[in-house]
């Protein structure tokens, strides 16, 4: 169901009717998903993927990057519930890799960032 409820959301905040019908497709889709006895995990997984994306490129009328807060926000409590029923050895496999992805991209955001305020106060 968490599936379905990112594809809901980012249904509803998309102002683009293409989005917001992909966000709908997504949110019927994980309902679907959901109420049938059968793990379908691919079909899970494209439902999130779905939701995921519409997410991230709705465009808001907030301020710039709003929508990819909100979606990556949506992506990091899929993975951490995700992780949290896996057994342990899927779970320290799926924090090391997560480790391994965002490390690099976190360092350089966070020393860029740095080096423009230390030049730009200096």
């Amino acid at each position: 169901m968490r599936s379905a409820t990112a594809a809901g959301v980012a249904a509803v905040i998309a102002l683009d009717p293409l989005f917001a019908f992909l966000g709908a497709v997504g949110f019927v889709g994980g309902l679907v998903i959901g109420v049938q006895r059968r793990d379908h995990d691919k079909r899970r997984a494209a439902v999130a993927a779905i939701g995921l994306n519409v997410l991230t490129r709705a465009d808001l009328q907030g301020f710039l990057g709003l929508s990819a807060v909100i979606g990556i926000a949506a992506g990091i409590t899929h993975l951490v519930i995700g992780l949290r029923r896996r057994p342990s050895a899927i779970r320290r496999t799926g924090w090391q890799v997560t480790a391994t992805v965002t490390r690099p991209p976190g360092q350089e955001a966070l020393t860029g960032s740095c080096w423009r305020w230390t030049h730009l106060t200096a």
